[in-house]
């Protein structure tokens, strides 16, 4: 056996040359990470399943809550999102299965959703949704909607890679937005629809008052119901949340055009 002294020159020329190996390993390692390909997973495809509409929906609802277990393929627009702040787990949509001319033929209804929809849905999207365990409701402003969407799902909300609809609102008036109807999923013929109103203004109380009470550090946030008429009297509610971007706006004094959801 023969045992090799080693003394500090060499000590230090070898602590050099281990350094010097394991800077080449490691640009090695670099590059060939550098250099292996990537590719981009393909999505899976849309669940597939019976289609419905919107229209269908209001007509199959009547009165009790339908909780829905298997595929059932909803494509609509999205016509209302949360960016606003106005909003919160919840976007409209529409189609083109309306049965009233009064709504330009436009099927509309809301989604209510388990979380936010900020980042995943925007106005003007085309989507299909599949219902598959989501119920088909009355929210508790009285407004049909289904109920208990998870946006995050896969599967449950798909793009449709369509160009992007600017959706038009539908210009009509406060008594038409009151009209009711007992068929056609129990409740107002303009139920979940994007409206224009002409010539309107808010109640002279509400004038000079902010939209809503934001989150101060000795006030808690409220959100508050306004009021709006129109030349003839008519009177409609505007609900305004206290985590809307707007909600620290002055009301104006001036009449002018509004466009809302109903």
């Amino acid at each position: 056996m023969f045992l090799f002294k080693i003394n500090d020159s060499m000590k230090m020329k070898l602590k050099h040359l281990i350094n010097f190996v394991a800077s080449c390993v490691l640009m090695c390692l670099i590059v060939f990470a550098s250099c292996k390909k990537y590719t981009t997973p393909t999505p899976p495809p849309p669940p597939t399943g019976p289609s419905v509409t919107i229209q269908q929906l209001r007509n199959m609802y009547t009165g009790m809550s339908i909780k829905f277990t298997t595929n059932t393929i909803l494509n609509a627009v999205v016509t209302c999102d949360e960016s606003s702040g106005n909003l919160y787990k919840q976007v409209y949509i529409r189609d083109n299965s309306g049965v009233f001319s009064t709504t330009h033929n436009y099927g509309a209804i809301g989604l209510h959703f388990t979380s936010g929809t900020i980042g995943l849905l925007s106005v003007g999207d085309s989507i299909a949704i599949n219902l598959n365990g989501c119920t088909l409701a009355k929210s508790g402003g009285g407004s049909l909607e289904l109920d208990s969407l998870v946006p995050i799902k896969q599967g449950q909300i798909t793009h449709l890679g369509l160009a992007k609809i600017v959706p038009q609102p539908i210009v009509t008036t406060i008594s038409q937005i009151d009209t009711f109807l007992s068929a056609a999923g129990g409740g107002f013929i303009f139920d979940g629809q994007l409206v224009q109103l002409t010539n309107v203004e808010f109640i002279k109380s509400n004038v000079g008052t902010t939209y809503a009470v934001p989150q101060a550090p000795t006030t808690p946030p409220q959100s508050i119901n306004k009021y709006i008429n129109d030349f003839a009297g008519n009177t409609s509610v505007a609900y305004n949340s206290c985590y809307a971007n707007f909600a620290v706006n002055i009301i104006p004094a001036n009449s002018g055009t509004l466009t809302a959801m109903t």
